[in-house]
């Protein structure tokens, strides 16, 4: 009977710990390599090449929002994408840098963060952000593809 007092006490001790590792607001300090590692990956800007990390600075976290299930991060940083178009049969290499220096200073959350079972730092952005940043991003492209360059034949475009 002893026992299983005791075994129980542990696990009681191993919950409450566990429960309040994934609730206590991480660090800037702690953010800050995760959120690194996330800005540095294509998937984070949608972009279907490489991304260049260019500058991440003033890292900090916001308040718990529960409607988001997670801490909200600010922080001033920028990022390059790099790609290559293949339409219409002519290959191009494009960049389309994204500039979020003031983001931090106008409290505009670079994504948010939330606490796995095991206490390590997730990075993330919202289902609800992220679907209308990508049907933002494709109306963009969209219109960009319908764009076409009327140059006279015989004529040669000037570099």
């Amino acid at each position: 009977m002893k026992r299983l007092r005791w075994l129980l006490l542990v696990a009681i001790v191993a919950v409450a710990f566990v429960h309040y590792r994934s609730h206590a607001a991480p660090s800037a300090r702690e953010v800050e390599s995760a959120l690194r590692v996330y800005l540095s990956s294509p998937k984070s800007q949608n972009c279907s090449g490489s991304m260049t990390l260019e500058q991440l600075d003033e890292v900090r976290v916001g308040e718990y929002a529960e409607q988001f299930g997670g801490w909200p991060v600010y922080a001033a940083h920028r990022e390059t994408c790099h790609e290559e178009n293949r339409s219409s049969g002519y290959s191009s290499r494009y960049s389309q840098t994204f500039d979020g220096r003031r983001d931090g200073e106008r409290n505009v959350a670079v994504a948010f963060v939330r606490r796995s079972v095991t206490g390590q730092v997730e990075v993330f952005v919202p289902g609800l952000f992220g679907e209308g940043e990508r049907q933002m991003r494709e109306t963009i492209h969209k219109s960009l593809e319908s764009i076409q360059l009327n140059v006279p034949s015989g004529s040669r475009p000037t570099t």
